[in-house]
């Protein structure tokens, strides 16, 4: 079948990219209106950004360690739009859309055709469009980072006074977005330098390396904050291999599916292909060093941020990964850009209408996902529980969210017992699990209110196991014994079911109103407990 002229091949192309844009900012506009209240991760940026001094913003960031930019971002938009929820998802939408434009920023800056596979393959996904439009830093991590990829690569053609300038700042910002863009960074500014030195530009490998150092230096005054974490975060490391690291990137691109996981392994793998070839054998040389450029950029970011959260020992999430995505997307672009040939640019319009087919029905379900139901059950209990009653959140930081939403006369506590529940307070945590019988409190206060004849209500997003038998004491952190969280968590958790098993006479779910899907982050169930008995072998 004899294809289409060029020229019109290259006006379908236009067209395509743009009729993909314009689904992307309908699916970002779709979890805009469907994403509901803020979650707890949410919630801590918000308290954090809304400080009311800048010093005591920056004093905060040890507990939520994320350089400043975005916080700044959110404290400018809350102080001219409000705090209302809408009005803050407002705000991630916004920087939905800029990824969205960043990723025709960055094929211009590079003087390329449009980028249709990068707007298929992280367009696409669910895990930029939910957690990237999120009330966090990771989607303005996006679009710094495909910004700062392009900067650099303009710099080693054009190193004019204006692009340098522009180079330099884009790196700053992706600094400054979140610290996992330093790695990243560090992968461009090294790929630039050798295809500068490759073609003999040395000046211009000093160039790039320079904007690179400047980027680095502005992280500095985070040294202090970065310390100041090693008094909490014992208890969040867990060593885990890289296996289990590359586990939950894998979950990050099965979130559009298993099609679209596929196309993401396939397009990889055919891109370090092309990028060798290509440069082996001199094949389209006007885009070789282009693509040499892309592949070790992309490859050294994949390699560097692995490293990076292995090193780092806390279990990692799939939005982590997003920056190193939105790289390893605009690399497969890049490399897989064949110019004005036919073939190429079929090929490219045929995997982006591959890629949307295969994933749209999933992609939209996604976005409609409610980040969290604590807002309900926080209303549900506003009218059903009684002022003599207690509620009882657990773990500790679903207490974040309820601290938000709930608004009644009920008295309630979180398990363990946190004093400040308006950001994740893992120092209080620590505080906690030094402590004997650091739920003994809470546990009075269940039997206390039971024996009396009113009700414990639990909210929860973990799942309510009974234990067989007694439950184990929780021993006390001890710097010679460390322990990770999971490990007062559970144990705290055991010491409540069995403590209500043995004094509880009834307890049954409450029906949380709610059709709407929702994060299994922050899916929370609640369970209501009445009437008094005593444990065995307990005297009347």
């Amino acid at each position: 079948m004899k294809l289409p002229s060029a020229a019109r091949l290259q006006r379908i192309e236009y067209l395509t990219a743009t009729l993909f844009t314009l689904i992307l900012v309908a699916l970002h506009l779709l979890a805009l209106v469907s994403a509901g209240p803020l979650w707890r991760d949410e919630i801590s940026s918000l308290t954090l950004a809304t400080k009311s001094t800048w010093g005591d913003v920056w004093r905060t960031l040890v507990y939520d360690p994320f350089p400043a930019l975005f916080f700044t971002t959110l404290r400018v938009w809350h102080g001219v739009f409000g705090g209302s929820d809408f009005a803050l998802r407002c705000l991630g939408f916004v920087i939905g859309l800029l990824c969205l434009a960043g990723v025709w920023v960055g094929a211009h800056w590079m003087k390329r055709r449009p980028p249709l596979l990068a707007l298929a393959l992280l367009g696409l996904s669910p895990t930029l469009i939910v957690w990237g439009d999120s009330l966090r830093a990771y989607g303005l991590a996006v679009l710094c980072i495909i910004i700062a990829f392009a900067g650099f690569w303009a710099v080693l053609n054009r190193p004019t006074p204006l692009v340098v300038f522009g180079a330099t700042a884009a790196a700053v910002l992706a600094a400054q977005a979140i610290f996992t863009n330093a790695p990243l960074l560090f992968a461009c500014g090294i790929a630039a330098a050798i295809i500068a030195v490759r073609r003999g530009h040395w000046k211009r490998a000093l160039l790039v390396i320079t904007i690179g150092v400047v980027a680095a230096l502005t992280l500095f005054p985070y040294l202090g904050v970065l310390r100041a974490t090693n008094d909490w975060a014992e208890i969040r490391k867990v060593p885990l291999p890289v296996s289990a690291h590359l586990g939950v990137l894998r979950d990050a691109l099965l979130n559009g599916g298993a099609a679209s996981y596929w196309l993401w392994i396939a397009l990889t793998a055919i891109a370090v292909f092309v990028a060798i070839l290509s440069n082996l054998r001199g094949l389209w040389p006007e885009t070789g060093d282009m693509r040499l450029y892309a592949l070790i950029a992309a490859a050294i970011g994949f390699g560097t941020t692995i490293i990076f959260f292995q090193r780092l020992q806390w279990p990692s999430n799939i939005w982590y990964y997003l920056p190193m995505l939105g790289l390893v997307a605009i690399a497969i672009d890049v490399i897989l850009d064949f110019g004005a040939l036919g073939w190429g640019i079929a090929g490219r319009i045929l995997i982006a209408i591959v890629c949307l087919l295969s994933s749209i029905t999933l992609v939209v379900a996604r976005a409609q996902v409610r980040a969290s139901n604590l807002d309900v059950i926080a209303a549900t209990l506003e009218k059903h529980a009684g002022p003599n009653d207690l509620i009882v959140v657990y773990p500790f930081v679903d207490g974040i969210t309820f601290n938000r939403y709930y608004h009644g006369t009920t008295p309630w506590v979180s398990i363990p017992k946190i004093g400040d529940l308006s950001l994740h307070r893992w120092d209080l945590l620590m505080q906690q699990a030094r402590q004997e019988n650091a739920i003994a409190p809470v546990l009075d206060q269940i039997d206390t209110t039971l024996r009396d004849g009113h009700q414990v209500w639990i909210a929860t997003t973990f799942p309510l196991v009974i234990p067989a038998g007694p439950a184990a004491p929780v021993l006390p952190l001890q710097d010679s014994q460390p322990r990770r969280i999971g490990y007062f968590l559970g144990g705290w958790r055991d010491q409540l079911m069995a403590n209500l098993r043995d004094h509880a006479e009834r307890s049954g779910p409450i029906a949380v109103p709610l059709e709407q899907s929702v994060s299994r982050y922050e899916r929370s169930r609640l369970v209501v407990f009445s009437g008094w008995k005593n444990a065995a072998g307990e005297s009347r």
